[in-house]
């Protein structure tokens, strides 16, 4: 069963909204560390950051690409395939497909940041650059599976973004 969350004037259908946000996975976020460095306090700050643009991704009508910082960990949670496809499923409703591309998303950076701050007001924009400098190892074509969202039943015809609630 899917919930309606309605996030600043943004609406998203998925499982579980809330579990998605506070899912947590120790042995995949020590695992980051030991072979990026940086501390566990840090990388659970990106993979938040992380789970906060996959729940964008369902509520655009085009590819979007992650950031620099983002797609790493979002490949690195990929990694743990389990792990990865237990969260699409069981908190946002459908797999979430990661695509490289030698095309850069249709959706600019500013936007999907714009996005994020109406559905996360505490969004740390650390994560959330809109400079081409910092686009994913994917050299700016990793995008995701909006397709996602007509999927998991956000009521649209193919190619419409959600709208404002009102």
């Amino acid at each position: 069963m899917k919930e309606a969350v309605t996030l600043g004037g943004l609406t998203m259908h998925v499982r579980n909204f809330q579990g998605a946000l506070s899912y947590q996975n120790p042995t995949m976020l020590a695992r980051f560390v030991k072979r990026n460095g940086g501390t566990t306090e840090e990388a659970q700050e990106l993979f938040e950051a992380t789970k906060q643009f996959l729940l964008v991704v369902i509520t655009m009508d085009r590819p979007v690409s992650p950031t620099k910082r983002i797609d790493e960990m979002w490949h690195h949670f990929i990694l743990h395939t389990h792990d990865y496809a237990s969260w699409c499923e069981e908190f946002v409703g459908c797999f979430v497909h990661h695509y490289p591309s030698e095309d850069a998303a249709s959706v600019s950076r500013t936007e999907v940041r714009n996005v994020a701050m109406q559905l996360f007001p505490n969004l740390n924009l650390a994560f959330w650059p809109t400079t081409v400098a910092t686009l994913g190892d994917c050299d700016g074509g990793c995008t995701c599976s909006f397709e996602c969202a007509q999927k998991i039943g956000h009521d649209l015809p193919a190619g419409e973004q959600v709208s404002p609630a009102n």
